[in-house]
């Protein structure tokens, strides 16, 4: 019985004496910004913006964003150019990029942008974002 108070004791010590309010983080607080560069694979015009040739006769077409960063590091993408479809009655508006991605272990990646027809000689834009850092990039679609 005597050792019976003696686990009793112990346990007791250890929940209230045992415990602490302080959290050590073994992650640095950084106020750098995050590393983020955002190019294409395209030629570019005299004004540094991107070129991609639309190719002929195709309803719709896909181009890339390559990005360097972080390894394993989560990009958002965002863009204020947009596409429009018709299905059943109802037209539906979506970002020429969307979603997020992650960098691969040697910090690179590449995201896909949706082109169709009506964007032949508009300029495009496409942000991303690590957090509330972004970057971004343009390109002229043309035919």
């Amino acid at each position: 019985m005597e050792s019976m108070n003696k686990e009793t004791l112990i346990v007791l010590i250890i929940t209230f004496i045992g415990c602490s309010d302080e959290v050590i983080s073994s992650e640095p607080i950084d106020d750098e910004e995050p590393i983020l560069e955002i190019f294409m694979n395209l030629p570019t015009s005299s004004d540094g913006l991107y070129l991609f040739d639309y190719p002929n006769n195709h309803p719709h077409t896909y181009t890339s964003v390559e990005y360097i960063s972080s390894p394993m590091e989560r990009v958002f993408w965002f863009s204020p150019d947009s596409f429009s479809v018709y299905h059943m009655w109802n037209w539906f508006v979506y970002p020429i990029i969307d979603y997020t991605t992650y960098t691969s272990s040697d910090g690179t990646g590449k995201q896909l942008i949706y082109l169709y027809e009506p964007h032949i000689g508009d300029t495009l834009l496409v942000y991303g974002c690590i957090g509330d850092y972004c970057k971004e990039v343009s390109f002229i679609v043309t035919e």
